[in-house]
């Protein structure tokens, strides 16, 4: 598991700070401000996806992590689709 294999998208966000890189596991990231779930990126079929996001108890984090995962998806897997 390679940064390069990540998508710049992504990465931008992490240069951003929207975004956290997990170390132990650089595939996971995690939304600044919002606790428990994750966005991962999937090297094996090139797409993204979220982790634990039914731990999210706070409406506020909700919306914060939904507009950042909503922006990826749409991104990176209509891509991956098209």
């Amino acid at each position: 598991m390679v940064s390069s294999e990540i998508p710049k998208a992504i990465m931008d966000l992490v240069e951003q700070g929207t975004l956290t890189q997990w170390r132990k596991h650089p595939n996971f990231f995690f939304v600044v401000g919002v606790d428990k779930a994750r966005i991962l990126w999937d090297f094996d079929r090139k797409v993204v996806a979220h982790r634990y996001i039914s731990a999210i108890k706070d409406k506020g984090q909700w919306a914060l992590f939904r507009d950042v995962y909503n922006r990826l998806n749409a991104q990176l897997n209509g891509e991956c689709n098209a």
